[in-house]
């Protein structure tokens, strides 16, 4: 109760601080959910590519297929 007076009031300017560090924290996890997906991404390329040149590999040894 104490402390929710001392947040509405802003007293010592918690809730400016609380808030900002909140704020901190949203853009730090959506910061690293984006280099996630980066990175999936990049991973999932790799792997096409490597697919691509096993499978034009494949048709050099047999032409027929």
């Amino acid at each position: 109760m104490l402390f929710e007076f001392a947040y509405e009031n802003n007293f010592l300017g918690l809730q400016t601080g609380l808030d900002w560090t909140g704020q901190k924290i949203d853009e730090g996890l959506n910061w690293a959910g984006d280099k996630v997906d980066d990175a999936k991404d990049w991973a999932s390329d790799k792997v096409d590519s490597a697919g691509e040149a096993l499978s034009s590999g494949l048709d050099f040894i047999n032409p027929f297929s």
